[in-house]
Order: structure tokens, then C-alpha cells, then sequence
């Protein structure tokens, strides 16, 4: 590994004014502890990421499909380590996982077709965190959100 020049922050250098979140999401994974140098920015992150990973209209598999699509489309591999990770505990095999990496662009698979082909280089959180409304006119009928009409 790379020295970084901006690190994670250790739990003896994260800033008194978010402490409150160190105890929560954000003391757990580096990608916080880094936004942890700019305190406003990872406050401002909570809400979003509140309503993107726990709140999203996708569901827990269906957003995790996302996230790894675009991981993949954006050739993050630190995005696709993370949620690997998270995809196998919500009891995603491997041969799925493996699926989603391989998929060509604009393909959806069985099992796959969750809107992450429809929207494949559109980042997640743009996706997920905007209104109902706008959602669902990209999203396949079979992931969009009930109307709220």
C-alpha cells in the first residue's frame, strides 16, 4: 500500500465536533475516516448516506446489484471490494456476484435486472437519492417505486 496524503483518521486525531459520529457508520470504514479531515463534508453525508444504503426504494439486494454494477462501469475497486463484502452477508453467492462483474454493458441477466443496466455509469446515489417522481422515469417497472399518486 501507498502512503496517502490524506490518511484515515485514527480514532486519537477525529475531530471533537463529529465525535458523535465516530461511535456510528462513520468509524467504520477508512472511506469516513478520510472524509473525517473535513468535518462538514462527512456531516452532510450522513443524511445522504442514511437515505442511499438504509432507507433506499431498492432494497438491500437490489441496491447492493447497483453499487457493484457501478462499481464495475467506474472501475472501482475499492467500491467493489466493499460491497462484495456487504453482498455476501445479505446471502448474495458468488456465481451472482461473479455475474453481475461479467455482465456486458446494457446486458441484464437473469436475476440481474434491477435497474443497474438501464442507469449502468450513472453514480448510485444519483440514482437512488433523487425523487420518487424522476426515478421512476428511467427505472424498469419491475424496480420502480410505487407511484405516489
Amino acid at each position: 500500500m501507498t502512503d496517502s496524503p490524506c490518511p484515515p483518521l485514527s480514532d486519537a486525531d477525529w475531530p471533537e465536533e463529529i465525535a458523535a459520529l465516530r461511535d456510528g457508520f462513520a468509524g467504520q470504514l477508512n472511506v469516513y475516516r478520510t472524509m473525517a479531515h473535513h468535518p462538514a463534508l462527512l456531516r452532510a453525508q450522513a443524511p445522504l448516506r442514511q437515505h442511499v444504503v438504509k432507507d433506499s426504494a431498492l432494497g438491500p439486494i437490489r441496491s447492493e446489484v447497483v453499487i457493484l454494477r457501478t462499481g464495475v462501469r467506474l472501475g472501482s475497486s475499492y467500491e467493489w471490494q466493499q460491497h462484495v463484502s456487504r453482498a455476501r452477508k445479505l446471502g448474495m453467492s458468488d456465481t451472482r456476484i461473479a455475474a453481475i462483474r461479467d455482465m456486458p454493458v446494457g446486458a441484464a441477466g437473469p436475476g440481474v435486472k434491477t435497474g443497474c443496466s438501464s442507469a449502468p455509469s450513472m453514480p448510485f446515489w444519483t440514482c437512488v437519492a433523487c425523487p420518487p417522481h424522476r426515478r421512476q422515469s428511467w427505472l424498469p417497472p419491475s424496480v420502480a417505486p410505487p407511484s405516489s399518486t
